[in-house]
Parts: C-alpha cells; structure tokens; sequence
C-alpha cells in the first residue's frame, strides 16, 4: 500500500513538474515576443509610459519652484529676518535663478539658514519644519520618479515629442537592432542636398523610406563639413579637425567630438582625443562619422563652461549615446534653450554617458509621422534613421 503510494506521489510531481515547465516555456515564449523591439505595441506600451511619467515630474518641479518663489516673497516681507538672515535670502534666490533641476532638492546651505529661523520665534520653528518636511517629500518624490524614468528611458525607441521645464523637445531614439543610420551629403553626381526635401526623395527612389532625418553637423558657408565627416558612398570626404585653439564658436568650444557608427553598427559618441585614440588607425572600421562641438556630456559629466544660470538661449540639437545600450538618441528643441538644460536632458533623463552638439538656430527635424511637412532650411550634413 505505501508502494502503491509512493508511486502515485511520484507521477503526480512529475506532471506537477511537466505542467510547470510547460507554463514556464509558454510565459518565456510570451515575454520574448512581447519584448521584441520591433514590436508595435510593447513600443507604444513603453513610449506612453515614459511621456506619462516625464510629465508628472515635470508637475513636481513647478509646484516645488513656486513653493520657494513664494517663500523666497515671504521672506522679504519680514524685515526683521532680512537684517538676521541675509544669507538666506541670497541663497534662495541664488535657487530661484538656477535653471535646474532634476535630482536636485533644497540645498543644505539654505536648509542650514532655515533651521536658524527656529531660534528667532515659535512660528518661524514651525514655518522651518513645515519646510523641511516639504523638502523631503519633493526629494523622494522625484527620485522615485526619475528612476522610473531612467527605466522606462532605457526600453523607448523611435520618435517622441513632450514638454520639459518650459521647453518643447522632438526626440528620436535609434536603436541598431531595428534601425539603420546613415548620413548624407551629396548625390552620386556631387549635388548637395541642402534640405530635407531633396534627401527624402532621394533614399525613397533607393527604396528607403527615412524615419527621421535631422541635420547632422556644423558646416561652411558652401555648407561643406566642418570638421571629420565620413559616409557610406564616398568615404572620408573630411579630415578630423585635431586643432585645440579656442575659437569664438560653437565648434571649437572644447572638447568637441564625434558622433560615429562602426561596420558592426556599433553607435559612438567620442571626445575628439578619444575618438582619435581609439580609430585614427582604423578608420575603415567606420561607416559614418561626423564631427561637431561642444561636447555636451563627456563621461557623464556635463561640459565645464557650462552655466545652469545662463541666458544664452538658442534651439539645441544634439545626439547621445545611451549607457550599456546600443541606443542612440537624437533631440532638437522647439524653443530657445541653454546648453545646461540641453545636456541635462541627454544625462539624467535618457541615461547618455556622452552626448554631442549638433547645432543651433537652423536646427530641424524631419519625422514622417510627427510633423511631415517640416521641410524647411538649408544644411550640409543630414543624418537619416531608416528601418534595417
């Protein structure tokens, strides 16, 4: 009888067990489609998912910014306080005027004033705990938030179009499972393309039916190249522009770099001097390069001249490389932004290491689904995101 037991107890984990793989199999077979990059849905899934999230931080950092505008108002009403705690004041101020700020709070400097203000009235102690306590919540709030958005970044891919701190941005994120790059100047006849319009109908006569396409790189009045450019058809056209003399222009506010695909299509955005450490021996292992300035973003770090408080406002475009991922991500502003905004974006919303300017005011992008008759302007090299 306990034989008989045993056996049946047997055969019954073994079907418990089958039935266990089976279920496993089938979800693993469920996730890897759901997870195609190619996949329609999975991509819109993910895409609504981090335009629904960027805007709630985009909310967070307006309530926390007035909050501080009117206690900065508050503050200067109490003329007693000012003579005490002119420190204060010029600290919060000094934060009003910043720009920033993604991952930022109230900084300590101010929250060290604050809890001064306990010492001069009981109601300035409870002013100063009601404060703190907001502070703390807004700080876990958004890194709670960005993480969520650092995660839901990383999975995005194609074309987006979202608001940020005041600012409107069209993005593209290549990801070279599913995508190809290509960059653009000439015909095979040696007639410049200059616009969106004349390269379009030239990749659909070759059957390639162009995602987006954006300008992809400084250039001379002849709207030749700046400084290093390679293509697929013609190969080097330009030298890299190795000089390290600071000029009053964008492209030689150093470093500058480049942005690159190898024959692997492996994306790259470089320093000048990384890029020439690492391929100035081997550049036939590189389909496309092209080279601009500044550097945005240089190992995670944002470019040295860099003001979060300035007012040097101009449309930005830019391309970054995703950290870990083979993702490019190509962003053009709608309205006037800094350069400190514009690299903050490349770094602590779509996790990009580096990231390279582009250009400015002439600045466009071209996205089929997305605004299909911006046609407009001249430009010397394009860059062009087709399917693979």
């Amino acid at each position: 009888m306990k034989f008989i037991n045993i056996k049946y107890f047997v055969v019954f984990i073994t079907l418990i067990m089958s039935l266990m793989t089976i279920i496993l199999i089938g979800k693993n077979f469920y996730y890897s489609n759901l997870n195609k990059k190619d996949n329609s849905d999975y991509i819109q899934e993910n895409n609504t998912f981090f335009l629904n999230k960027i805007k709630s931080l985009d909310s967070l950092l307006l309530v926390e910014r007035r909050f501080y505008e009117r206690l900065s108002l508050d503050l200067k009403k109490d003329i007693e306080l000012v003579k005490m705690n002119s420190e204060l004041l010029v600290a919060l101020n000094q934060f009003n005027g910043r720009n920033l700020t993604i991952e930022d709070s109230i900084p300590s400097k101010i929250l060290d004033n604050i809890n001064l203000l306990s010492k001069i009235s009981l109601t300035h102690k409870k002013d100063s705990l009601k404060i703190l306590k907001f502070s703390n919540d807004i700080k876990r709030q958004k890194i709670f938030l960005l993480k969520e958005l650092k995660e839901s970044a990383i999975k995005i891919t194609g074309p987006l179009e979202f608001e940020f701190l005041n600012t409107k941005y069209i993005v593209f994120i290549a990801d070279n499972d599913i995508h190809k790059i290509s960059l653009h100047l000439t015909d095979l006849s040696s007639n410049k393309f200059m616009s969106f319009d004349k390269l379009n109908s030239y990749l659909e006569k070759k059957a390639v039916k162009p995602l987006m396409i954006t300008n992809g790189g400084m250039f001379h009045k002849d709207y030749s190249p700046v400084g290093l450019y390679i293509d697929e058809e013609f190969k080097l056209r330009k030298k890299l522009d190795t000089s390290s003399i600071s000029l009053d222009d964008n492209f030689h506010m150093y470093p500058n770099g480049v942005f690159c695909v190898d024959t692997s299509d492996n994306y790259f955005v470089l320093s000048t001097i990384d890029f020439k450490s690492k391929f100035s021996n081997n550049l036939n292992s590189l389909k496309i390069a092209t080279q601009s300035g500044p550097m945005l973003v240089i190992d995670s770090t944002i470019h040295k001249e860099f003001n979060a408080k300035s007012v040097n406002l101009q449309i930005r475009s830019g391309v970054g490389k995703v950290k870990g991922k083979d993702k490019a991500v190509f962003i053009v502003s709608s309205n006037p932004e800094s350069f400190y905004r514009t690299a903050i974006l490349f770094r602590d919303i779509f996790s990009c290491e580096n990231a390279l300017y582009l250009d400015g005011a002439i600045s466009k992008i071209y996205l089929p689904g997305k605004n299909p008759n911006s046609y407009a302007g001249n430009f010397g090299p394009m860059i062009a995101v087709s399917k693979k």
